[in-house]
C-alpha cells in the first residue's frame, strides 16, 4: 500500500480539494497559503478514482518510491539506476504480484504456512523464554492453572510476522535474527513518522534515535541474507552454512533482477526493509484488530464459529494431520459475516492515502470546475478521510459487522463488497500484496476464533484502546491483557 501523506519532500506545500472550493492548510507569515503548483490533496473530489487509474505517462506512482526509498529505507539511488528507476520498479513489484497476487501463488504461500497447526499452538504454555515460541517472548506470558494471560497485541502482530517473513526469506532468516520484530516494530513505530514529518536524522530524540538504530540493524540482516542468496544461487559456500533451499521465489527473482541492474549487495538489503516493511506494517497489527473487535463484540465470535467452521480443519484429534489444509476460498467467498468484519476493521483503523506524480498537463473537474494540474505536482488522496465521512458511511465512529453485507432482495443470497472503501489504494499503485494479505488474515483469524477463547483479564469487561495514527494501519494507545484457554472442543481431540 502507498501510505502517509507527506512521506515526500514537497509535503510543505498542499491543499485540499473539497468539491465546491479549496481549503489552505498552512498559515505562514500572516496570510494563508492557497494552491500551489507543488503538493495538493484531493479530498471528496468526485472522480478522484479514475483520476489514480489513468495512464503511467499521466499519473505516476512510481516517482513517490523514488522518493520514500532514500528517504525511509536508507537507500542510495545512483545516478545510472534514476535514469532506468521506471524499468527497474517495475520489474521489482511484477516479482511481487506473481508471488503475492497471483491465485495459485498466494494460495500455496499460505497452505505452506500452515496456519491452523500454528494457531493450535499459539502457545507454549511455559514461561520460560528457551520453550516459547519466538512471537510470546515479549507478551509477559503468565501461565495459570486453566488458563494463560498474555498481551494480546504483542503475540499476535508478532505471531503474525513469524508466518509471513518466512515465505519471502525461509525459516533460517528469523532464526539467525530472533530480535528481528524487535527492531522492525520500533522502526515502524519511531523511524518512519518522525521522517514523514521531515525530521532530520541528527536530531537527538531518543525514540528517534533508537528506531534509526533499529534500522541499521535490519539493514544489516537483510543485506547478509542477500549475500546469503548470492551464494546460494552462485554454488559458493554459504555463511554460517545457512540453510537456503526454502527461500521464497520472490526474494530470488528479485536477487537476480538487483543483480541485472548492478545494485551492490549492500544497497539490495536496504531495498528490500521497503518490501519487509509492506509485507508486515499492516497486516500484522490489522489482524490484531479483527480479533479483538471479533471477541469483544457481543455474540460475533459465536456467529462467525457457526460461519467459518465447515473451511477450517476438523478439531477432531483423529482427523487431524501434520499438514492441515484451509478452505481459503470458502472463507473468502462463501463466508460473508467474517468479510464484512474484515473490512469493518479496516475501515476504522486504516488510513490509506494514494500519492501520485503529476508528469504531463491534466485537468480534474472537481464538481462544479476544472482544476489544473501542472506536471511536477505531486498528489495525495486521503481515502482515510472517506471512511470517517458520514455522507459515506454512516454513523463512522461506531464499528457495524454487517455494514459491508447487501442481500439480495430476490434470492436473499447475501455478498459483500469493497464499495468505497480502498484499503489497498487505487490503480497502478495498488498494494501488490493485497491477495496474500487477505488470505493470510483471514486465515489466521477463522483458526483463532474455532481453535481459542479469549476474555479481558479486567472483570469489568472489554477496555478497547484508543487509535494512534501511524503511517500505515494504527496502533493501539494501550495494550490489551487477556487470558486464553483452547476450547473445550479443541481440549477433548488432544
Amino acid at each position: 500500500m502507498v501510505y502517509a501523506a507527506g512521506a515526500c519532500n514537497h509535503y510543505n506545500y498542499f491543499a485540499i480539494w473539497q468539491c465546491d472550493h479549496s481549503i489552505s492548510l498552512l498559515h505562514r507569515n500572516g496570510f494563508l497559503h492557497g494552491l500551489t503548483s507543488r503538493h495538493q490533496i484531493l479530498y471528496k473530489v468526485h472522480n478522484v478514482d479514475s483520476v489514480l487509474a489513468r495512464p503511467h505517462h499521466l499519473v505516476n506512482p512510481d516517482p513517490i518510491a523514488l522518493a520514500l526509498f532514500p528517504k525511509f529505507f536508507g537507500v542510495s539511488v545512483s545516478p545510472e539506476l534514476r535514469k532506468d528507476f521506471t524499468a527497474f520498479y517495475k520489474a521489482l513489484t511484477t516479482a511481487v504480484e506473481r508471488g503475492f497476487v497471483n491465485e495459485a501463488a498466494s494460495t500455496y504461500a499460505i497452505q505452506e504456512a500452515n496456519i491452523p497447526r500454528r494457531i493450535l499452538s499459539l502457545l507454549s504454555f511455559s514461561e520460560n523464554p528457551k520453550y516459547q515460541h519466538g512471537w510470546e517472548k515479549n507478551a509477559n506470558v503468565k501461565i495459570h492453572s486453566d488458563y494463560v494471560e498474555a498481551d494480546l497485541d504483542v503475540i499476535l502482530k508478532d505471531f503474525g510476522g513469524h508466518t509471513s517473513i518466512p515465505m519471502l526469506y525461509g525459516q533460517d532468516f528469523l532464526k539467525r535474527h530472533p530480535t528481528l520484530l524487535d527492531d522492525f516494530w520500533l522502526f515502524d513505530g519511531f523511524a518512519l513518522p518522525f521522517k514523514a514529518l521531515g525530521i532530520p536524522e541528527w536530531v537527538p530524540i531518543r525514540p528517534y534515535q533508537n528506531a534509526l538504530a533499529a534500522r541499521r540493524r535490519l539493514q544489516d540482516a537483510l543485506i547478509g541474507l542477500y549475500r546469503r542468496i548470492d551464494q546460494y544461487e552462485n554454488g559458493a559456500p554459504i555463511d554460517y552454512d545457512a540453510k537456503m533451499d526454502d527461500i521464497g521465489q520472490v526474494a530470488i527473482e528479485r536477487h537476480r533482477l538487483f543483480a541485472q541492474y548492478n545494485i551492490p549487495i549492500s544497497d539490495r538489503g536496504k531495498f528490500e526493509l521497503g518490501t519487509l516493511w509492506a509485507q508486515n506494517a499492516n497486516t500484522q497489527p490489522l489482524i490484531f484488530w479483527f480479533i479483538l473487535f471479533v471477541y469483544s463484540t457481543p455474540g460475533l465470535v459465536e456467529e462467525l464459529r457457526s460461519e467459518v467452521c465447515g473451511f477450517v480443519p476438523p478439531l477432531n484429534g483423529s482427523n487431524r494431520t501434520d499438514s492441515d489444509s484451509i478452505d481459503l476460498a470458502g472463507l473468502r467467498n462463501k463466508c460473508p459475516l467474517l468479510k464484512s468484519v474484515f473490512l469493518e476493521t479496516f475501515r476504522v483503523v486504516s488510513q490509506p492515502t494514494s500519492m501520485r506524480y503529476i508528469a504531463q498537463p491534466m485537468s480534474v473537474f472537481d464538481g462544479r470546475r476544472h482544476r489544473h494540474l501542472q506536471p511536477g505536482t505531486w498528489i495525495s488522496v486521503p481515502h482515510g478521510g472517506t471512511q470517517q465521512d458520514p455522507s459515506v458511511f454512516a454513523d463512522p465512529t461506531s464499528f457495524q459487522p454487517r455494514r459491508f453485507i447487501k442481500c439480495d432482495e430476490k434470492t436473499g443470497n447475501a455478498s459483500v463488497g469493497y464499495g468505497r472503501l480502498k484499503p489497498w489504494g487505487v490503480g497502478a499503485g495498488i498494494c501488490k500484496g493485497r491477495v496474500l494479505a487477505e488470505k493470510q488474515v483471514l486465515a489466521t483469524v477463522a483458526c483463532c476464533i474455532m481453535m481459542w477463547d479469549i476474555e479481558p483479564v479486567n472483570q469489568d469487561g472489554w477496555k478497547l484502546p484508543g487509535l494512534i495514527p501511524t503511517t500505515a494501519v494504527m496502533r493501539p494507545s494501550h495494550g490489551v491483557r487477556v487470558r486464553m484457554k483452547h476450547r473445550s472442543e479443541v481440549t477433548q481431540s488432544m
